[in-house]
């Protein structure tokens, strides 16, 4: 048999109490979940500060505040936060309002009709099934009527048109 290359062993982390003190500025950390273990809870806790009066964060361009919200909603399922457990509840919550009430009656979400809108649809599709995942109720079926929009979009060769869409 053909000999395999082997992959170098991963060292292992340095141990917490080794660790220095968590910088307050995160924005000079390189790795900051090696060097602050508390970092995805000050991203979190970040979000919260950050996010819109109606649910949503702004994304530097409204066309962007869409996948920006969801990226968002991810961070928060990755965590294990929900709109019923953890400590960012009420962000949760009111994100998953804002998304929903983006979505057309046919099941279609996106802010403005451009070149991504099928991306910016894929993405909010991932992230309503991913809340239904998380335990999320979904009472008017925005996730299901989401998919079946999706699939409707779906080309017969080549998916949704793109690597990246279709990857979502």
């Amino acid at each position: 048999p053909a000999e395999t290359s082997r992959l170098p062993m991963l060292q292992p982390a340095v141990m917490a109490e080794d660790r220095p003190p968590c910088p307050r500025d995160l924005t000079r950390v390189t790795e900051p979940s090696r060097t602050c273990p508390g970092a995805p809870e000050m991203a979190l806790d970040w979000l919260d500060k950050n996010q819109a009066p109606n649910g949503h964060w702004n994304g530097g361009l409204a066309a962007l505040d869409l996948r920006t919200t969801c990226m968002a909603l991810l961070a928060y399922f990755g965590h294990g936060e929900t709109s019923t457990t953890g400590a960012h509840q009420k962000a949760v919550g009111a994100a998953l309002t804002w998304l929903r009430a983006q979505q057309a009656p046919a099941g279609h979400i996106c802010l403005f009709p451009t070149e991504t809108e099928t991306l910016d649809h894929a993405v909010a599709t991932m992230t309503l099934c991913e809340a239904i995942g998380m335990g999320e109720q979904d009472p008017d079926g925005s996730a299901r009527r989401a998919v079946e929009d999706l699939l409707q979009a779906q080309q017969a060769v080549e998916g949704w048109g793109d690597l990246e869409t279709t990857t979502w």
